[in-house]
């Protein structure tokens, strides 16, 4: 006689086995004794149930997923035609749109649960430098918060005209020879130039926030540094992402002779709705 077969796990057993998954309701369970960021999101008490779209599958088995479908339990909801443009496109898993603050802290760097848990990397709650939608703000506004993100705006804005003018008359190239170059070095000296890519004209898009004085100033209060670091993650997977589009695409226009193709020169090949 064989030994007797194993008992079929129950779900209290898998809860315990298991480091993230959803209980019976649809709900994410995070790991209580895991990351620092599991305990703080679970500073903010659920609120409901997770409002899944019928369509949508209820995987909770990855930690990033778990933690934007807590979100939906314990997040600020939108105010109405203030959703996100996925969620107001009826996109993502979730029915709403909702951001989790916590203490002043906005997870997710500020994008909605829908997007964070379908790894949207630009959901329209805040832009590419990060600033946050205004429903965003007032509601860190209610929760009398600190955080310098309240006060934040498009960094070209933060310069001065006059600042501004002065950096575009250095940056610009010499009107005028200098007599004391002849002809020849002055042609030479051009055609480096043109050779060589101005790589500093490319900061403007991907900053280092390790050189925002909020971060490296911040000693006891961590919100800003755990904010980059989090930012930093989604930096890194879209300028993957970027390179590779890019690549392809330099790729392919080397082969293509000249006005074989007619596009129009307000066209974005690399845009998402294309």
């Amino acid at each position: 006689m064989g030994p007797d077969p194993l008992p079929e796990k129950t779900t209290s057993d898998r809860k315990k086995t298991a480091r993230y998954d959803i209980d019976e309701k649809g709900n994410p369970i995070l790991n209580m004794s895991g990351l620092d960021l599991d305990k703080r999101m679970l500073d903010a008490e659920p609120l409901c149930d997770v409002d899944w779209r019928p369509t949508s599958v209820k995987d909770c088995s990855k930690r990033d997923k778990a933690r934007a479908a807590y979100v939906q339990q314990a997040g600020k909801k939108a105010p109405p035609n203030e959703e996100c443009t996925r969620c107001k496109n009826g996109l993502g898993p979730f029915s709403s749109c909702k951001v989790l603050i916590v203490d002043g802290e906005v997870f997710f760097g500020g994008s909605c649960g829908g997007c964070s848990f379908a790894d949207a990397m630009r959901c329209s709650n805040r832009n590419r430098q990060f600033i946050l939608a205004e429903w965003i703000k007032d509601e860190l506004r209610l929760q009398k918060s600190n955080n310098p993100r309240l006060l934040s705006t498009n960094p070209q804005s933060d310069q001065s005209p006059t600042s501004k003018q002065k950096r575009e008359i250095s940056d610009s190239p010499n009107n005028g020879p200098d007599t004391n170059e002849s002809p020849q070095d002055q042609k030479k000296a051009k055609t480096d130039s043109d050779l060589k890519p101005n790589i500093h004209s490319y900061d403007k898009w991907f900053r280092s926030p390790l050189k925002d004085p909020d971060v490296f100033r911040s000693s006891y209060d961590l919100t800003i540094p755990r904010m980059a670091y989090h930012a930093l993650e989604d930096i890194v997977v879209q300028a993957t992402d970027d390179r590779k589009k890019l690549e392809a695409w330099i790729a392919k226009k080397t082969f293509e002779r000249p006005g074989s193709c007619n596009e129009d020169e307000n066209y974005n090949p690399f845009d998402e709705e294309n």
